[in-house]
């Protein structure tokens, strides 16, 4: 994919492990609590429970294609990617 707009956390989780730029539709504090873990900024998640019609959708994926999201995800998910594995060994050294 070269964009993704998703709702469901599993499918965010995955479009932002494979490097895809997303637009999130968010309704809980899951959606912007893992965003801000990969750096990225809050325009990405739309909260549907306060913003939700086709202009706001237009607008932010506008601003999706512009950013540079896929270069944050490029260096944000290894780093994640490296604390999962260290966690793991740790638990497997208890």
């Amino acid at each position: 994919c070269d964009y993704y707009l998703g709702s469901r956390t599993h499918t965010m989780i995955a479009a932002y492990s494979s490097l895809v730029p997303a637009l999130a539709l968010g309704y809980s504090i899951k959606s912007k609590s893992i965003a801000s873990d990969l750096g990225i900024s809050k325009d990405f998640v739309l909260d549907t429970r306060q913003e939700f019609d086709e202009r706001a959708i237009i607008r932010r994926f506008n601003k999706l294609q512009a950013s540079d999201m896929k270069n944050t995800l490029s260096k944000a998910v290894p780093q994640m990617k490296n604390k999962v594995v260290k966690s793991a060994a740790l638990l497997n050294s208890l």
